[in-house]
């Protein structure tokens, strides 16, 4: 009996998730939103205290730029360390520094699909990310383009950390918001890869809802690797929610191509 409501449970949750909205909807809610965002026009009411100049004040001021700039080398000093210590390691691990280009697909069960084309620079501590999505039903596209600068806080060789920031651009109505986010990534066995990430979206101003939510996650397994180069294809799942109710699920599935600063290791 417990199997069974188990089942149903999965059941239940995996159909809520592909109950998603039509392209067309989201196009119409993405324009009645857009340019909402207008800001307070209120003064800020400050007045100041007269009184001339106060000499400790400006002391104290000099000092906290003197720690700050001398906090901000030694931080400069240590992530170069982190590089060094990175580019050695990538000799052997080659997913540190690299180069990928992603193609993917994916199919949303109520008549809709994506598409998506991704381009990764991995540059050791720090990820930088640009993807392009496309979704798509019989009588309307959605465009969105988004750029994410990672940062990758653990670098260890089978699991990484990173949390990341951004923009998203809505190209249907020329909208931009500020993005954030984390992933993980687990590296198991040498030829097989998993990713977990997600982002937030944020407006500053006018109306509290999120533009959108996106979570992702995918299983790479690699089939070709010469060289400085690899490719592997990937599968898994997707979840975008634009304005707190339209849904786009989508299974996918895509192609990966990297290219190492590294030749790859050739005794396997």
């Amino acid at each position: 009996m417990k199997r069974f409501w188990l089942s149903v449970s999965f059941c239940t949750v995996l159909a809520t998730l592909m109950m998603g909205q039509s392209v067309n909807n989201l196009d119409k809610a993405s324009r009645s939103y857009s340019g909402k965002s207008t800001g307070s026009s209120g003064t800020s009411g400050y007045s100041g205290s007269g009184g001339g100049g106060d000499v400790g004040s400006a002391l104290n001021g000099i000092l906290f730029f003197i720690r700050a700039f001398a906090y901000m080398g030694q931080g400069i000093v240590q992530l170069g360390r982190e590089e060094v210590r990175l580019a050695e390691r990538n000799r052997t691990e080659n997913n540190l520094f690299c180069v990928e280009a992603n193609a993917q697909g994916g199919y949303g069960f109520t008549d809709f699909t994506k598409i998506q084309a991704q381009g990764r620079v991995h540059l050791g501590w720090a990820t930088f990310d640009l993807r392009q999505t496309l979704l798509n039903d019989k009588s309307t596209e959605f465009k969105t383009l988004e750029f994410m600068t990672w940062f990758n806080i653990v670098n260890r060789p089978t699991f990484k950390l990173r949390t990341g920031l951004g923009n998203l651009s809505l190209q249907n109505t020329g909208d931009s918001y500020f993005l954030y986010g984390a992933g993980i990534e687990v590296l198991p066995t040498d030829k097989l890869r998993f990713e977990l990430w997600g982002n937030l979206t944020q407006r500053f101003t006018g109306s509290e809802i999120r533009p959108r939510q996106d979570i992702n996650l995918r299983c790479h397994y690699d089939f070709w690797k010469k060289g400085y180069a690899k490719a592997s294809v990937f599968a898994g799942a997707s979840s975008q929610k634009y304005y707190g109710e339209h849904s786009f699920t989508t299974l996918d599935a895509g192609v990966n191509f990297m290219l190492s600063f590294h030749r790859f290791p050739t005794n396997e």
